[in-house]
């Protein structure tokens, strides 16, 4: 069995150090595009109309946090993609993670898709609409745009849009991963479901080998396999929740960075500054 460990965060560190738990499987991603918390592809075939299209959120992900943006954890390879890409200098988004991807997922103000809080409607019911707390019925997904127009359409890792309104209600026509606000184990195979109903897992690691990041990444390809199989275009939303509560990574992630912040969160957020000036942000 592997080793895993489950490492707490200390208040003051808390936006630095959650980084280095995400970024052994942030690697591992082949299709990225950094733009904020928000990485998305577009990447045409030289024999295709229409392109494949890649979205990947990751959940409380700090602006600073990823290389291209003066991090401190290794992230080559969305580095490399953002240097043949484009990265926001000037950006704003919601602070809470439901409201992000229910936005992005629409193309809407939050408050317009229904979910401008949390995806729990506020108990007295006086708040309006905008507090539904989940995707109402007048907002269209990109995915309900993509599946008419020819498109697989795939989602992978954490939903979050409510449950009453899952991906396989709203447009996807596959799904791995998990419908709650965060996960209780990123080691417990049995919290993550496979969509629709009866679809048979496809990815079943070993006992003790389950690691929710990976196996996000592994569903992502094994859906890009899938789009390519049926020659249609194919649309994936791959939603990572590594440095959204609870913080837990392999022990081997997490230690390759452990001296580098016992300097401290003060010490960390100026070098930071440093190399984001060094970088022209």
């Amino acid at each position: 069995m592997k080793s895993r460990t489950a490492y707490s965060v200390e208040r003051t560190a808390y936006s630095v150090r959650r980084t280095a738990y995400c970024s052994v499987s942030l690697s591992a991603v082949r299709y990225t595009l950094s733009a904020l918390f928000v990485l998305g592809l577009f990447a045409v075939s030289a024999h295709a109309e229409k392109p494949n299209i890649l979205v990947i959120l990751f959940d409380d992900l700090g602006y600073s946090d990823l290389g291209c943006y003066g991090g401190e954890i290794e992230t080559p390879n969305i580095d490399s993609l953002a240097k043949g890409g484009v990265r926001f200098e000037s950006f704003y988004n919601s602070a809470r993670c439901c409201p992000s991807r229910a936005s992005l997922m629409t193309g809407l103000y939050p408050p317009q898709a229904g979910i401008a809080s949390f995806t729990t409607r506020n108990p007295d019911k006086k708040r309006g609409p905008a507090y539904l707390g989940r995707l109402n019925d007048r907002c269209v997904t990109l995915a309900e745009v993509l599946k008419p127009a020819g498109y697989g359409c795939y989602y992978v890792g954490k939903w979050h849009l409510h449950e009453k309104t899952g991906p396989t209600r709203r447009g996807f026509d596959e799904f791995y991963g998990y419908m709650l606000a965060h996960s209780h184990d990123q080691w417990d195979a049995d919290f993550y479901r496979r969509l629709p109903e009866g679809r048979k897992k496809e990815i079943e690691p070993r006992q003790g080998d389950f690691y929710a990041t990976d196996v996000f990444n592994e569903y992502a390809l094994e859906f890009i396999k899938q789009g390519q199989k049926a020659e249609k275009p194919w649309f994936l939303f791959l939603g990572h929740s590594s440095p959204h509560f609870p913080v837990q990574a392999p022990a081997a992630s997490a230690d390759r960075y452990y001296e580098k912040y016992l300097s401290g969160w003060d010490e960390l957020r100026e070098q930071r500054y440093e190399r984001m000036k060094h970088i022209g942000l």
